[in-house]
């Protein structure tokens, strides 16, 4: 936002948000994941060169994600991300992609290896959850359900999402030979799809939109948002999943069609518009 609108009062509000941050007591956070926990705030410290001085609240939120990883699972220590769920997750919302991005950037802008075994593990698992049901989805499954019935194809959880976090780690120049391997699993995921019956960022086609984004495909992206915008002017609106199969009639980033607005301001200005996620 102070990018985009680079006034006195918001400027002033992102430096009181670092500077309480600078002090936060990280040891009563419980989550890890990107959406609702620390990865994503230790991400967004790292993206941006005025944000790395704050390294205090960068180190404090890195290791507080490597005391989190408690879960046991063949062999691995991952992160439990969501509370009613008992397995780790695969994706980038709450999964291990996205989790493995904030340790390798973190690892990357404090000069610390110490959490690039932790970011190896959750690589390693990507991998796993991506061949164990591969053979029935052609991806990665809804591995909220278990055995799982379906498959995810968004930003939270699916190819898209997962592939966008390895585009990142590897465009970085943090990739390691599994970042790689899932970044080709996702596309050719991403590849073979057909497009969802749903259009919201979190888990619909404005991700897949996003994933093209991050390629700089910008013809994909485009065939993309202009089937989900023909489908629009049939329907008369956007889909997302929580008003089934009826119009969307939520404006947020996430499960409405504020994250549809989004991608065709990406898409339009792919210089100018920020990736967020």
């Amino acid at each position: 936002m102070r990018r985009y609108v680079p006034t006195k009062p918001l400027n002033d509000v992102c430096e009181q948000v670092l500077a309480l941050l600078d002090r936060a007591d990280f040891s009563r956070c419980d989550k890890a994941d990107r959406i609702t926990g620390l990865a994503g705030t230790v991400s967004a410290l790292c993206r941006f060169d005025e944000y790395r001085n704050h390294t205090t609240a960068l180190r404090n939120a890195a290791d507080r994600i490597l005391e989190l990883r408690t879960l046991a699972y063949r062999g691995r220590v991952l992160w439990k991300t969501l509370s009613e769920i008992p397995r780790a997750i695969s994706g980038a919302g709450h999964g291990m992609a996205g989790i493995a991005e904030a340790l390798l950037a973190a690892a990357s802008a404090l000069g610390d290896d110490r959490y690039l075994p932790a970011a190896e593990e959750a690589l390693g698992y990507e991998l796993d959850a991506y061949w164990r049901y591969a053979g029935k989805f052609g991806t990665w499954a809804d591995l909220r359900e278990f055995p799982p019935e379906s498959y995810m194809h968004g930003y939270c959880a699916g190819a898209p999402g997962t592939g966008i976090m390895m585009n990142r780690i590897i465009g970085e120049g943090r990739g390691t030979p599994a970042a790689r391997d899932v970044a080709d699993l996702a596309r050719r995921s991403v590849d073979r799809l057909p497009l969802r019956p749903y259009d919201h960022l979190c888990c619909g086609n404005a991700a897949v939109a996003e994933y093209h984004l991050s390629t700089g495909n910008l013809d994909a992206a485009g065939r993309v948002l202009r089937a989900i915008y023909e489908r629009s002017r049939r329907d008369g609106g956007y889909r997302d999943a929580c008003s089934g199969a009826g119009v969307s009639a939520i404006a947020s980033l996430f499960n409405g069609i504020g994250g549809v607005g989004y991608e065709m301001l990406r898409y339009a200005y792919p210089q100018r518009i920020l990736s967020i996620l």
